[in-house]
């Protein structure tokens, strides 16, 4: 007699098969001499060619799972039992490339029109050379340069800067401040130097300046702001006040001298701080605004992991393919797509 029925699954994958499609194309001499040949036949550069689904899986562990060419190869054939070239890795990611310049555009055209970004900038090497990947983000798209410089020819040459009339989120690299568009610092960057200088040097000011830049944070992150105006106004009167602290113990030794010496790096951050106010503490008062440029930079961290897998780029072809896909696969991901059907 049944008692009862259990009921168990197991979950498991196919084994994978590379499948072959055998295209015939019959051409046929007409009287006159002319070859015809099917029009809707498959369009075949070569004898032999790979299909998009193939190809989107190469890309996607390439540039998503930063896969180097080496273990790519070896997967594929671990799965397929196929063995495809190093060099067709690079056409198919050439020709993918290609085919996402109007996409690449459409991202930069987005950023431009938005109301904030964030921008960053990162070193790579190619080519037993330093170049750059400069980043452009917004809640909804990221855009990838690749560039030989750091500083203003590379991010002129990645085109949105110039164009750009929103805020822009940073850094204090001063090349962001020849672009006429408004300009916010950010402010992780800020903390983790004012907690070295308060650390190394025990100055009073860089922990009242915390004590300011963390009660602003928390003020901002309120869902009902209650008289903001004047709650806005006390936070810049302890900023101010932490600032004259800091001149009181960061005197400037050139007045009254001939002899120049170098400034301190407290000094130098204390004046920053001072020049920069309305920008630092912009987030106070544009909700649009974010603290920090904490969007670019998890932006740029899957470049570091490619970085620490492949070492460097074969050349800067190489870097300009990989900026262009993830620009792509990025947007993708915040437009919450499947990347690799998207691919």
């Amino acid at each position: 007699v049944s008692v009862e029925i259990q009921t168990k699954q197991e979950f498991d994958i196919p084994k994978s098969n590379l499948l072959v499609t055998e295209h015939k194309i019959e051409i046929k001499r007409c009287s006159c001499g002319h070859c015809n040949k099917n029009m809707h036949a498959p369009d075949m550069r070569n004898h032999t060619y790979y299909g998009d689904n193939i190809k989107s899986l190469i890309i996607y562990l390439k540039n998503e799972q930063m896969l180097p060419y080496k273990r790519t190869r070896d997967l594929i054939y671990c799965i397929y039992g196929h063995t495809i070239s190093e060099g067709t890795f690079w056409n198919m990611e050439r020709d993918f490339a290609e085919i996402l310049s109007p996409i690449d555009e459409k991202i930069k055209e987005e950023i431009i029109k938005s109301e904030e970004a964030g921008f960053d900038e990162s070193s790579v090497r190619s080519e037993k050379e330093n170049f750059w990947v400069h980043v452009a983000v917004t809640k909804s798209y990221t855009h990838f340069s690749f560039h030989a410089k750091r500083g203003l020819e590379g991010m002129e040459s990645a085109g949105i800067l110039p164009n750009f009339t929103g805020v822009a989120m940073h850094d204090f690299f001063k090349a962001y401040l020849h672009f006429l568009c408004e300009h916010a610092f950010c402010n992780a960057h800020i903390l983790r130097e004012l907690i070295s200088v308060y650390e190394n040097t025990k100055q009073v000011w860089a922990e009242m300046m915390l004590e300011v830049l963390m009660t602003a944070l928390d003020f901002s992150k309120e869902d009902t702001k209650k008289d903001k105006e004047k709650s806005i106004n006390e936070i810049s009167k302890m900023y101010d006040l932490a600032i004259s602290k800091g001149l009181e113990e960061n005197p400037d030794k050139n007045i009254g001298t001939n002899k120049r010496v170098k400034h301190t790096k407290e000094f130098n951050l204390l004046h920053r701080m001072m020049e920069y106010k309305e920008n630092i503490m912009l987030f106070l008062k544009n909700e649009l605004v974010p603290f920090d440029n904490n969007l670019a930079e998890r932006a740029l961290r899957m470049l570091k992991v490619k970085m620490k897998i492949s070492g460097c780029f074969r050349n800067q072809e190489a870097g300009t393919f990989f900026c262009k896909i993830r620009s792509f696969i990025d947007t993708c991901k915040k437009h919450k797509l499947n990347v690799l059907e998207a691919i």
